[in-house]
């Protein structure tokens, strides 16, 4: 997502979205051989991969993690990574301010 011409950010939003939606279970569950599950490090990533993007690119991103945060059953889990996900669109906020 870090490419800068237009047509590449819409298909790897869109991708990423459509992706989140199909197997946003796959994200949350820690795989064989990591440390964490998926989302973390995505959430982590948050600021470098939205850096570059366009604010509808970024509606976008944030509904795919959405989507993944969902399915999380433990609600204190849960409860963190949607705090974590926030965290950066609070920051951007707060300097807009």
């Amino acid at each position: 997502m870090r490419e800068k011409h237009p047509g590449v950010q819409d298909m790897a939003s869109e991708t990423f979205l459509k992706l989140s939606k199909l197997t946003k279970h796959m994200f949350v569950q820690q795989q064989e051989k990591e440390k964490e599950p998926f989302l973390c490090a995505l959430i982590r990533d948050l600021p470098t991969a939205l850096n570059d993007l366009q604010p509808h690119h970024k509606l976008m991103i944030y509904e795919g993690l959405g989507w993944m945060v969902s399915v999380i059953q433990d609600s204190f889990y849960q409860q963190q990574q949607l705090s974590g996900l926030m965290q950066y669109s609070h920051s951007e906020l707060q300097m807009i301010l």
